[in-house]
């Protein structure tokens, strides 16, 4: 769980021609940054927090520390995501840890993280969560060579996750490699489900105004919220997202992945905004063996109007499929052909013999 980027577009006072369309000041929430270092101390093993007993530190993220910890009641391992402190930012950081636990509430996949528990004690707010034993997505490309087809097999397992999380009405908005767990037996699980948007639920039994927290706007309207190189333009510039939206940015992690490098050039959202309106592409040497099927998907699903992406998240992992093998009605029609080939080539082959002149088998002088 890696700090996210932050950024308010404030109104420019000038303006190129160039720069059409990219906001002109964009700083990090520095208000939010000195709140995250009062509460980023971690707990001491053996806190308990509700049930649940600390073990160890897992991660520090832009909303909290995440902790492994034991539930001694079922005697299992979780995850413990906790948010801490007090004031606005707080605040915010809690209700999206709400709306992550909202979030996963509606999922169950196995590509997904799952959701134990959501509480708050004296240390502050904590969801529960499904303990994954494994390396970050990040991590997993470089530990190690990893084959083409390697690659596109996690991927698309992840892709299952995000497909998922569309069908329950969810956009995830902040896919990346570091959002991606990895297991040791190459299973997949999407978490962080921070900054989600979905409807509100339409099930009877429960009470919509709870469920109203993953549509609500949590931010102001000139902020953006989402991490710079993996954000789509529409999200960069603080206009609606859809699932088309986390196409993209799987897209952008998926040619990183295949390539080295990310597609679009930009170390701040003003550079990656630029690189976008301009069509500035990064200067990397292209893996010649990835397929051209797979090249010609991801820059689909990079294009920078959503309309012209895949239509659904399926779609675009059909298009990253292996190709089919060949049916059994394909391979004996195959076979028949090779057959009635071989059989042609002797007749002709014997034909030809037989029509030669007769010979003698020896001469005299």
């Amino acid at each position: 769980m890696d700090p996210r980027t932050t950024v308010r577009a404030q109104p420019a006072a000038r303006t190129t021609s160039s720069d059409a369309g990219v906001p002109q000041a964009i700083h990090h929430d520095r208000r939010a940054s000195r709140h995250r270092r009062s509460w980023h101390r971690p707990l001491t093993p053996g806190t308990a927090i509700g049930r649940y007993v600390v073990h160890k530190v897992l991660g520090r993220g832009g909303m909290g520390i995440v902790y492994g910890a034991v539930d001694p009641t079922l005697g299992r391992r979780v995850a413990i995501k906790l948010v801490r402190g007090e004031g606005k930012p707080a605040q915010r950081y809690r209700q999206r840890l709400q709306r992550e636990a909202l979030a996963l509430a509606r999922l169950c996949h196995p590509n997904i993280v799952s959701l134990f528990d959501i509480g708050t004690t004296t240390y502050g707010t904590f969801v529960a969560m499904e303990y994954v034993r494994g390396i970050d997505l990040r991590r997993w490309l470089h530990v190690a060579p990893r084959s083409i087809e390697d690659v596109l097999e996690v991927f698309r397992a992840a892709g299952e996750g995000l497909a998922a999380a569309h069908e329950a009405g969810l956009v995830h908005r902040d896919f990346k490699p570091t959002n991606v767990m990895v297991t040791a037996d190459r299973r997949v699980k999407v978490l962080d489900f921070g900054l989600a948007r979905g409807e509100p639920s339409v099930d009877p039994w429960l009470d919509a105004t709870d469920g109203s927290l993953l549509s609500r706007r949590m931010t102001r309207a000139d902020t953006v919220v989402g991490t710079t190189g993996y954000m789509p333009p529409e999200q960069l510039l603080g206009r609606e997202v859809s699932p088309a939206s986390d196409q993209f940015a799987f897209c952008v992690a998926l040619y990183e992945a295949l390539h080295g490098a990310r597609p679009f050039p930009g170390k701040t959202p003003v550079e990656q905004a630029r690189s976008y309106a301009s069509g500035i592409r990064t200067e990397v040497a292209l893996r010649r063996d990835v397929p051209a099927r797979i090249r010609d998907a991801l820059e689909r699903g990079m294009e920078m109007d959503d309309h012209l992406r895949f239509r659904t998240m399926r779609d675009l992992l059909d298009a990253l499929a292996p190709p089919p093998p060949p049916s059994r009605t394909r391979r004996a029609l195959l076979m028949g052909a090779l057959v009635a080939t071989t059989a042609l080539a002797s007749s002709v082959v014997t034909s030809w013999f037989a029509a030669q002149p007769a010979t003698a088998a020896c001469q005299g002088e």
